[in-house]
């Protein structure tokens, strides 16, 4: 069984590259969902009391 915080870091992923590339196509509301995502997976690790790789630049990007 996958844990919490693997499942956590193949969706940051995957929301990340949705994120980079709506902001490459300036897509605004694109970007806006997945930064609202990205918000939302961090705060449920944060819940979790999950450290998750790259998260502090996660949080920079989407602040």
């Amino acid at each position: 069984m996958i844990s919490l915080r693997e499942q956590l870091i193949v969706r940051l992923q995957d929301v990340t590259a949705r994120l980079e590339d709506a902001r490459g196509r300036r897509d605004e509301y694109d970007s806006m969902l997945a930064t609202g995502e990205v918000e939302s997976l961090l705060r449920i690790a944060d819940d979790h009391g999950l450290h998750l790789p790259e998260a502090d630049r996660l949080r920079a990007c989407t602040a």
